[in-house]
């Protein structure tokens, strides 16, 4: 016998040890006999089954188990078909999760995190829904709440949730600038520069000058010209607005129908 086939049979000798044979050993992806449960139970090796007790999985527990899977999915190496798998183990621990514990918040935000990755943005926000009702006044989940429905153009609620998240954390410039320029991008430029303006008090050319930024990312670039000009006039030395309006000067003015 040489040493591959050695090996071999120490494994069987191992594997008939624990009570298992190598058709029973837990598959891990799609195809397998049969697939492993998030959350099964912890049951004592060398025990009768029916005299163990059940270890029920904590929340925080199921949480982490349905990241790893969320990680594991985002491998480049995995197939379509082993993503999907991994994805559903995810979605099957977080709702574990908030079966063991309804108003455990990081089930809540992970589970609308995973729904709005996979494209299922109504089922993320019912999550975020259900998330703010436990930590209405959290800062951070308003922020990024307002955020997602920033990106879908959701522009109402997305300014409540933002202008809320600035109220929370009213020290916080990076939420007070995610509202100024959110207000720009939803084309109430008047509101935009109050806020900015008070987001640089004393820096009127820098007030101006963000907001011109994002009116050319916007496509807007004649009032963006408009603004980076009053930036210029503001402080003739801030080389960001000067820069910003001669690339502007440097395409023509759209001209009127």
């Amino acid at each position: 016998m040489d040493c591959r086939q050695t090996l071999c049979a120490a494994a069987l000798l191992v594997s008939a040890a624990a009570g298992c044979t190598p058709n029973k050993l837990m598959p891990v992806w799609p195809g397998a006999d049969s697939p492993p449960t998030v959350g099964r139970p912890v049951r004592t090796p060398g025990e009768p089954e029916e005299y163990q007790p059940v270890k029920e999985l904590k929340p925080k527990t199921l949480v982490a188990m349905a990241h790893f899977r969320e990680q594991m999915a985002a491998e480049v190496a995995k197939t379509p078909a082993q993503r999907e798998f991994l994805m559903e183990e995810a979605r099957t621990a977080f709702l574990r999760a908030l079966k063991e514990d309804p108003n455990y918040l990081p089930a809540h935000i992970g589970l609308a995190r995973h729904w709005e990755a996979n494209g299922q943005h109504e089922r993320a926000m019912t999550s975020y829904e259900a998330a703010l009702k436990l930590a209405p006044k959290d800062a951070g989940l308003c922020y990024e709440v307002g955020m997602v429905q920033a990106r879908h153009k959701e522009w109402k609620p997305a300014l409540e949730r933002l202008q809320q998240a600035t109220a929370s954390d009213p020290e916080n410039r990076q939420l007070a600038s995610s509202y100024a320029l959110a207000l720009a991008r939803a084309e109430r430029f008047d509101e935009s520069l109050v806020c900015l303006r008070k987001l640089y008090p004393d820096k009127e050319a820098e007030a101006q000058y963000n907001l011109a930024r994002m009116l050319h990312h916007m496509e807007k670039d004649d009032l963006s010209r408009q603004h980076a000009t009053l930036a210029v006039q503001a402080d003739p030395n801030f080389e960001p607005a000067q820069e910003l309006l001669a690339s502007l000067n440097a395409v023509p003015t759209a001209q009127a129908p």
